[in-house]
Order: structure tokens, then sequence, then C-alpha cells
């Protein structure tokens, strides 16, 4: 009887043991969830229950070049439409157990040698075919300029934030849709030198970052 008794409290030991085991893995697996997508087409992440991705329609370039441009107004740069003027962009997710935060930072390229206060950062959303601007990118006085815009805190990540979304658990068809477009402001200004301009170039590249949360 004692050694009976022995033997259900090693085994109840051990089953516990075994439980506490399987707590600390989730745990893990769900913390340490993260997604880092660099721009190039259809990147995608997956662990456990969370899929992830970031795919661009631009054939990989992840990015929107100003070349030569000259300043236009913001009602005219909030129309930009033509090839070249726009960059779209896809979030994607599916998660059952977690909930997903994630960010979208735009970083210039170090060879951009237009000033950063010259260039204004305008990104929107899609509703079906109706765009909708998004709140970090156009303020109450108008778009914002590149060095407007908040450095990113995220340590995946590196320039500045223009847009902060989330993914609630259970949600398995997550899809938003994004355009971006950049144009030199207009300086308002009588008899401007636009010569200034001349052989300038600013570019700009997306990312994206996921962590799940639990």
């Amino acid at each position: 009887m004692k050694r009976e008794t022995i033997s259900k409290k090693k085994i109840a030991v051990i089953i516990l043991l075994f439980l506490s085991l399987i707590a600390i893995f989730i745990g893990i697996s769900y913390a340490i969830f993260n997604y880092f997508g660099e721009g190039m087409t259809n990147n995608a992440i997956q662990t456990g229950r969370v899929i992830f991705s970031y795919s661009d329609a631009n054939g990989g370039n992840n990015g929107i070049l100003i070349e030569d441009a000259l300043p236009i107004s913001d009602e005219q740069g909030k129309l930009l439409a033509d090839e070249g003027e726009y960059f779209d962009f896809t979030v994607s997710a599916s998660t059952t157990k977690t909930d997903l935060i994630y960010e979208i930072t735009v970083n210039k390229d170090q060879a951009s040698t237009l000033p950063d206060d010259w260039i204004k950062v305008y990104l929107t959303t899609f509703d079906g075919s109706s765009e909708e601007s998004t709140p970090l990118t156009e303020a109450s006085t108008g778009i914002v300029t590149y060095d407007e815009l908040q450095n990113t805190t995220n340590q995946l990540l590196s320039g500045k934030t223009v847009y902060y979304g989330d993914v609630k658990a259970g949600e398995v068809a997550y899809g938003k849709r994004f355009r971006l477009r950049m144009w030199v402001k207009d300086p308002n200004q009588t008899n401007f030198d636009y010569t200034t301009l001349n052989n300038k170039s600013f570019s700009l590249k997306v990312n994206v970052a996921a962590v799940g949360t639990y």
C-alpha cells in the first residue's frame, strides 16, 4: 500500500512538471514571435497558429523614388496615379490564439540628396475602391514632410513610422491594402529658384514589423 501511494505521488509530480513545461513552452512561443518584412515580394512568416505577410505590387522594389521632380501642391500630390508615382503593398494576417501588433515605416536611402523637410510623405488605405488618408501622414496643417514624422522605436525597424495596425486573435482573413505617395513640396515663395532642385533625388523603402502578444 505504501509503495503504491509513493508511486502515485511520483506520477502526479511528473504530470504536474510536464504540464508546467507545456505552459512555459506555449508562453515562450507566442512571446518571441516577431516578423520583419524588408519589402521583397510575398514575404511571409508562420509560427504555430500565426501567419503574417507583407507583399508588394511593384515587383520587389519595395520603395518609391523622386528624381529631378518639380514641386507640387498637396492637392496635386494626393492624386498622383501614374506609373512610378506611387507604391502599393498589402499586409495580410491569420491568427487564432494571439493578437498581432504591426508597424509600417519608411526609411530614406542614404544617397538621397533632397533635404528631408522638402519631401511630403502620404500613406493611404483602401476600403473597397475608396482611399482614406492615415493620421500619421496627414495633419490638420496638411501632408507632413519626412522630417516631421516620428522616428520608430521598434528595434526591428529603422526610419520613420507612418502606420500602426493590429490584428485581433481569432481573425483568420485580415488584409489591408496601402498606397504610398511622396512629392517635393510647393515652396509657396515668389521668385523661388527652382534650379536649386536640379539633379537632386530622394528615395524611400517601406518596411513592416509585427509582434505577437498573448
